[in-house]
């Protein structure tokens, strides 16, 4: 199935698309990580193409010689979306001569947390409680527990040494 998947740069007549795969997702068009608040939709990333489907999306930040994945979602489950759209985001941090390639996910996303492991990323950083003063301050909109009924508090930083 992968090798009928295609990767291409987010252009602008996808932004409304991007904007809306984000709503979905985190309950509004923008996130926040490390404290920032982030429009993905304003971003540069990759979609995923199952002929003319979007099934895929990852968004990044690159600053300073590291490379943030912003978002990354696989909109069809065990088909190597999110690796084919991670191998393109490490091609073009290669090329953007980034020395790492990094990441916030929350506590409760152990399918992120697995994801990434096997991918080669560490964890990083953890930022204790991080989730919850976000929920307190600026995006009530956040559930206090996942799908593993784990609840959200902590942001836990990944990285990927390239």
């Amino acid at each position: 199935m992968a090798s009928k998947i295609e990767i291409k740069p987010i252009g602008k007549k996808d932004t409304e698309w991007v904007k809306e795969t984000t709503r979905e997702k985190f309950g509004a068009d923008f996130i926040f990580d490390a404290g920032k608040k982030k429009y993905p939709y304003k971003l540069p990333g990759f979609i995923a193409y199952l002929g003319n489907e979007k099934i895929g999306v990852l968004t990044y930040e690159i600053m300073n010689g590291s490379c943030e994945i912003v978002t990354i979602e696989s909109l069809k489950e065990k088909i190597s979306i999110g690796s084919l759209l991670l191998k393109k985001l490490k091609e073009t941090a290669i090329n953007e001569n980034c020395r790492r390639i990094w990441l916030i996910t929350t506590n409760d996303n152990l399918s992120a947390l697995n994801f990434y492991q096997k991918r080669g990323f560490n964890i990083s950083n953890v930022y204790p409680n991080a989730v919850t003063k976000t929920r307190e301050t600026v995006k009530p909109e956040i559930p206090l527990y996942g799908e593993n009924g784990i609840e959200i508090k902590d942001e836990i930083e990944l990285e990927l040494k390239i």
